[in-house]
């Protein structure tokens, strides 16, 4: 899945993607973080465009901070559950 502009904070922070999917990963700074930089580097993209080096750059940059959103979201999700499913030890 792509990140996209369409994706929007609650007021707790968590992340509520298109189609309804809420992710306690979205209250994690770093996945905000890199959200922030998914989206700043597209609009550097579209600002230079396809044809300037700084444009496929900036395009380039996107896509990995998009990917890498993903990842830790869902790395998070994954550890929230496991954690959850393990009984508590002092």
């Amino acid at each position: 899945m792509a990140i996209t502009r369409s994706a929007v904070h609650d007021v707790a922070g968590a992340e509520q993607f298109p189609g309804g999917r809420q992710t306690d990963a979205g209250r994690c700074s770093v996945t905000r973080q890199t959200f922030g930089w998914a989206d700043f580097t597209q609009q550097g993209f579209r600002l230079y465009g396809a044809a300037n080096p700084a444009g496929v750059s900036m395009h380039t940059a996107s896509r990995f901070f998009q990917h890498l959103h993903r990842d830790m979201a869902r790395a998070a999700e994954h550890w929230r559950h496991t954690l959850a499913d393990q009984p508590h030890r002092p």
